[in-house]
């Protein structure tokens, strides 16, 4: 990877190549390169421009060339009468990494574990398992491969985090910073340490009118928007750079009283921008967090080195746009994934009072977001999910070079939620008997001009 990343201009470098020779076109240029057959151009127009010193690539309206990349189906996992080993839940993309060799490492928090696969689905290890214990799981939230392909999980409750080395050698544990907060379920085990976001914790109180209301440690009462710190952390977890600062995202508090308990749910305004971050083998990142098409890149220091923009720009919600969040909580609620209930489970006149509570309570940005999903593959290329008709939904794939340059754009192959050795990528899915699966699927990238 060091080797690769030699060959690959600085940003300067590849504006003044790209640019070269285009002077009284108006800004505009045409980044040159052959589509499918040579028959359209591999990249559309993009517009240079520098403000305060950052250059800002904003691509025109149009297609960009179709990437003819086509992907075979090498596994599944997960599998309800199947071993031990091909069982999980609740597995989401932050709980899932592959590293260089073509592992994939599965993050199973119902089970305080982590599986390993190789490139064919066949299982390797097990390690961890639930508990406060050395090596054990108690909340377990996020995984990243680090150095010498070591397993790191971030542990909510346990307050640190855990790393398994490979040969199943004793784990290493790391403890948080004091009222560190939340951590983020994506995080980045770099060579020298780790990258991270906190949120703070919400704690509920009664106000003088007797009332619930939510409130901060050593805060005030919630109502101001918070900002929250994407870290650079060392290998002790001591803070060494500020990447990113980013809004807190509004929350809802949303309650019922049920005999002598109260019920509480905590929910987010639907179709709020989500901070989502990739980050780079050179240790920058890339960012987005707003409604607008706009990444940011970052450099390894927390300095803005280039910004992309591409059309489509937000668009206006609309009530249909509501009714299918109001419809995504519906199908949501038989799990009971937004109740927390204090001392018990919940019943089902429990969950019906607390989904009527959240339909009628639910809250909706002005703008639907564009951005739907963004990470960054072995070879540095940014992938972005965007929204084109459905709300949240990924219609489209643009896939970027390091320095911005847009590669072209995938349909019909499924976003990836874990990138695994140089051809692999596993997607989270559920079969007809709503059992957890990975699909491995190995992507073939014909080579320009095929």
């Amino acid at each position: 990877m060091a080797n690769q990343r030699a060959l690959l201009p600085p940003p300067a470098t590849l504006l003044l190549t790209t640019l070269a020779g285009l002077a009284g076109v108006g800004g505009l240029a045409l980044l040159a390169g052959c589509g499918a057959g040579g028959d359209a151009p591999r990249h559309a127009r993009v517009r240079v421009d520098t403000v305060d010193g950052v250059e800002t690539l904003t691509y025109g309206e149009g297609p960009a060339e179709a990437l003819g990349w086509e992907a075979d189906t090498v596994a599944v996992l997960g599998d309800a009468f199947a071993e031990d080993a091909y069982q999980f839940n609740e597995v989401s993309s932050e709980r899932l990494a592959g590293d260089g060799a073509g592992t994939l490492y599965v993050l199973d928090p119902q089970g305080g574990r982590v599986l390993r696969y190789d490139a064919d689905g066949r299982h390797l290890a097990t390690t961890g398992r639930s508990g406060e214990g050395p090596g054990e799981l108690g909340q377990p939230l996020g995984l990243a491969v680090g150095p010498g392909d070591t397993a790191w999980v971030s542990d909510f409750s346990n307050s640190r985090l855990t790393g398994y080395p490979p040969d199943g050698g004793e784990p290493r544990t790391v403890a948080f910073p004091d009222n560190a907060g939340i951590p983020n379920p994506r995080m980045a085990a770099t060579d020298d340490g780790f990258i991270l976001l906190f949120r703070p914790i919400f704690a509920f109180r009664r106000d003088a009118g007797g009332q619930m209301a939510m409130s901060r440690p050593g805060g005030d009462d919630g109502a101001d928007v918070q900002r929250m710190p994407l870290l650079r952390f060392d290998r002790e977890l001591t803070p060494t750079d500020t990447l990113w600062v980013t809004p807190e995202p509004p929350m809802d508090m949303v309650r019922i009283e049920t005999g002598d308990r109260m019920v509480m749910s905590m929910m987010s305004r639907e179709f709020w921008p989500a901070f989502q971050w990739g980050g780079f083998s050179d240790g920058g990142v890339v960012i987005s967090d707003s409604a607008a098409y706009v990444l940011q890149l970052v450099d390894a220091r927390g300095r803005v080195t280039r910004v992309i923009r591409r059309p489509p720009a937000p668009r206006t919600t609309t009530e249909a746009d509501r009714e299918l969040a109001r419809q995504r909580l519906r199908d949501q609620s038989d799990e009971g994934t937004r109740v927390r209930i204090g001392g018990g489970g919940p019943g089902e006149d429990v969950r019906r009072r607390m989904l009527e509570q959240q339909l009628e309570q639910m809250t909706f940005a002005e703008v639907v977001p564009r951005v739907v999903r963004l990470l960054v593959d072995p070879r540095d290329r940014i992938w972005v999910g965007v929204s084109e008709e459905t709300a949240d939904e990924v219609e489209r794939i643009d896939v970027y070079s390091r320095e911005g340059e847009l590669l072209g754009e995938l349909r019909g192959l499924p976003f990836p939620d874990v990138f695994i050795g140089p051809d692999r990528i596993g997607v989270l899915r559920r079969d007809e008997l709503d059992v957890q699966q990975v699909v491995l699927l190995a992507v073939e990238e014909p080579e320009p001009g095929d």
